[in-house]
């Protein structure tokens, strides 16, 4: 080993190692313990990997390190895109749709009548040779909202309500009761056997129905033509007091969704007298069935805006918080 020297105050010769081994030794000490990169070859273990990833070798730990996150925490802008816009409305979200996607984007809608939903998966697996993945996280939603008029009537369907009550409702939604068109008329008051009321025939009954709500039932009988026919006693005197005709069916016109187009079902009236008190209940009928054709009718609308395929169901990743069967 290479040494410098150097004279004692009694002449001596002393010798230590020189500088240039020291520097040597430290050298080799930093490499040691330095941290290496070193490339991974991964070309040919499958579909979506780099050739060669770069990783950290911790000669202290023993262990690879990934870089990735040292490297994403440079970059200037998102890798890939990610997200669910989330839409207000059905136009705003075939013009989202349109603006974004590609030739292997797909819509899905589930079509559960109560809660409807359409996802559109902008960055959906590839069709046709070869198939390859893709990362399905760039997604537009549109959750069908329901109209405050609709959630009103859903609100109130099949439910008893007080006479007071059902006359204040019929009068707050009167604007969407709506007059039976001639199909309808013929149709429905065949199927029901009872006569269709008009708007005017239903706010008379609301308005009665709130005059008379501190009297009793006097009586209560069904007509031939299925409508009820209910006469109110007198508060302070014995005999007959208002006599009110109540249809057994009305039709509502109405939006299901925000903004949507109106829906035009028929709502079947019923009451029952409980200790001279009238009570009321509203029955939509079958409003899964006018739910689900209007879903059917966006559902066809934006296969055509969007140039796209729609299915009904969920995409991929949707359930995945479902108990595994294996």
């Amino acid at each position: 080993m290479a040494t410098d020297k150097t004279t004692a105050s009694n002449g001596a010769e002393m010798k230590f190692p020189g500088v240039e081994a020291i520097k040597e030794l430290a050298a080799l000490g930093v490499k040691a313990t330095d941290a290496t990169v070193v490339p991974i070859v991964t070309k040919g273990l499958g579909e979506g990997l780099p050739d060669i990833v770069p990783a950290i070798f911790d000669r202290n730990a023993q262990a690879l390190r990934s870089l990735k996150a040292l490297i994403e925490e440079q970059r200037l802008m998102p890798a890939r895109r990610t997200g669910a816009a989330a839409m207000q409305t059905l136009s705003g979200f075939y013009r989202l749709v349109s603006r974004h996607k590609d030739e292997h984007s797909a819509i899905f809608v589930d079509m559960n009548w109560s809660a409807p939903k359409f996802v559109a998966v902008i960055d959906y697996h590839e069709q046709g040779d070869g198939h390859a993945a893709r990362n399905l996280a760039h997604r537009i939603e549109y959750a069908f909202p329901m109209s405050e008029p609709w959630k009103a009537w859903v609100g109130i369907n099949g439910k008893p309500l007080g006479q007071g009550m059902f006359a204040e409702f019929i009068e707050d939604h009167i604007a969407e009761i709506s007059g039976p068109t001639d199909p309808e008329r013929q149709a429905y008051e065949r199927q029901f056997s009872t006569r269709i009321a008009d708007p005017f025939e239903v706010m008379t009954l609301s308005r009665g129905l709130a005059v008379s709500v501190d009297a009793k039932v006097g009586r209560a009988v069904t007509l031939q033509s299925g409508e009820g026919e209910i006469v109110f006693e007198e508060v302070h005197r014995d005999g007959a007091g208002a006599k009110l005709t109540v249809p057994g069916l009305f039709m509502l016109s109405l939006p299901v969704f925000f903004r949507g187009a109106n829906v035009r079902l028929p709502v079947r009236l019923r009451y029952r007298v409980k200790d001279g008190n009238l009570i009321w209940i509203v029955q939509l009928w079958r409003p899964d069935e006018f739910v689900t054709a209007a879903v059917e009718r966006d559902r066809d609308a934006v296969a055509a805006e969007t140039g796209l395929p729609v299915y009904e169901g969920a995409p991929e990743g949707d359930n995945d918080d479902e108990d595994d069967l294996d």
